[in-house]
């Protein structure tokens, strides 16, 4: 008998009692390789010693200060890392406790942003689909992630998502990936604003790499470029969501450095707090930040906002990142994942498409690659990748599933950045024998 409400409230889940490195043991002595990170979030591996020291030290010298009556070296000195790593211009940073906190807080940002200027009309939000920014109502409002919306349905804001276009190309048989499409999909954004008038419109909101939506999609060139034009041209926010994809996992320090776009604010969490300590941010450009001079107050808050534990946490996190060349380690050992993953795709046939920037990889699984047909959702088949692999000992986070109509099964792979190549070929390896399995269960002749 537990207490416990699960997520899925009819499993009964394994014991989870140690992490070391790449690696989580169960109460039963079984070794997973976590080739998720959890969901991209033990970005510096498991079982750090230095962090649980920092931890320590930060509890017992200091457990909380509440931030509408205090600030802390921690809370400063985290700010001024993170902004040192954030693109040009993006200098203040407001603490969170996590991925949907950063997201409500950056929506809740830009509306009072265009308040703060007598703009009190501009208060939508548009966003892609497929795409996902959080589970709070405002960050599930911008969400284009059908399956999560339909369960809040009553409850999420009716905002405007924009759907990727089809196109013909063979590059882009899975997911949109040429500038053509690029170009269309920033022509269609700029259209639903304009229909839904330039003086309501607040911000608009994309992951530059997305996650759990849609597996490792990067998108194409020049989009973000176009976006950035376009959010100029109508005084719209532009919003990136680096909460899977920030903090060095795609090689750079966040994804959207690989367009040479600036945005307003960008969001990030998972990385920056490692899985040791819940901690996201909201990182804002000169300008938002200004607006707020005024008034001088931000209405909005929650109470763990720069708690000094979670910010030394997030420190020591940083210092093991810069110590140890973790972006680097992420763009060397994610060109040699992604070697792997195609030579794997090249023999196996439900690999329909592999996708991604650094450590965070995406499998597109189909029932045929000829015609691009998808499984029936009935046929369950992530969940069922899902389930094989962790009977094998490897970890996968299921993406996609329940997003769209378009895409039915995908994997995302990332593990934490510390990982060596010889874990990487263990993954891989761990990796082919569940769709072997996978494929053998579906009936499907290699």
């Amino acid at each position: 008998m537990t207490n416990v409400f699960y997520r899925d409230v009819a499993k009964r889940y394994p014991t989870a009692v140690r992490g070391e490195g790449v690696y989580l043991y169960d109460a039963d002595g079984k070794r997973y390789l976590d080739g998720s990170a959890g969901a991209l979030v033990a970005a510096v591996g498991h079982g750090r010693r230095e962090i649980a020291d920092a931890a320590a030290t930060a509890i017992a010298t200091l457990g909380f200060a509440h931030t509408s009556q205090f600030t802390t070296d921690a809370q400063e000195q985290l700010a001024a890392a993170v902004a040192a790593l954030a693109p040009e211009g993006l200098d203040h940073v407001y603490f969170v406790s996590g991925g949907s906190e950063a997201n409500e807080t950056a929506i809740k940002m830009a509306y009072q942003y265009h308040q703060r200027r007598g703009k009190r009309e501009k208060s939508i939000v548009i966003s892609r689909v497929p795409s996902y920014h959080g589970i709070t109502l405002g960050a599930l409002s911008a969400s284009g992630h059908r399956s999560r919306r339909a369960a809040m349905a009553p409850l999420a804001s009716s905002w405007v998502q924009v759907a990727a276009p089809a196109c013909r190309e063979e590059t882009c048989r899975y997911v949109p990936a040429c500038p053509a499409c690029g170009e269309r999909w920033a022509a269609a954004i700029e259209d639903a604003i304009l229909a839904a008038g330039p003086d309501r419109v607040s911000a608009f909101i994309a992951e530059p790499v997305t996650g759990s939506s849609c597996a490792a999609y990067v998108s194409p060139r020049p989009f973000f470029t176009r976006m950035r034009e376009i959010c100029d041209r109508y005084d719209v926010l532009l919003i990136a969501d680096e909460v899977m994809c920030g903090m060095g996992r795609t090689g750079y320090d966040f994804a959207i450095e690989h367009d040479g776009v600036v945005p307003d604010i960008v969001t990030t969490a998972k990385g920056l707090g490692a899985g040791y300590s819940p901690l996201g941010a909201a990182i804002v450009s000169r300008d938002v930040f200004e607006a707020f001079g005024a008034t001088r107050t931000f209405t909005h808050g929650f109470t763990y906002c720069g708690s000094p534990v979670a910010a030394s946490i997030g420190n020591a996190v940083l210092a093991i990142f810069q110590r140890e060349c973790l972006r680097q380690n992420a763009l060397e050992q994610g060109a040699y994942l992604r070697r792997g993953l195609e030579q794997l795709a090249a023999t196996q046939p439900l690999v329909g498409e592999v996708r991604g920037l650094g450590l965070m990889q995406g499998l597109e699984l189909v029932a045929d690659r000829g015609s691009a047909a998808t499984f029936a959702p009935e046929r369950r088949v992530t969940a069922r990748a899902v389930e094989i692999a962790f009977g094998r000992g490897l970890i996968l986070y299921p993406a996609g599933a329940g997003a769209t109509e378009r895409h039915h099964d995908q994997l995302l792979i990332g593990p934490p950045l510390s990982i060596q190549r010889h874990e990487i070929d263990e993954l891989l390896s761990l990796l082919d024998a569940t769709l072997s399995d996978l494929a053998s269960a579906l009936s499907i002749v290699r």
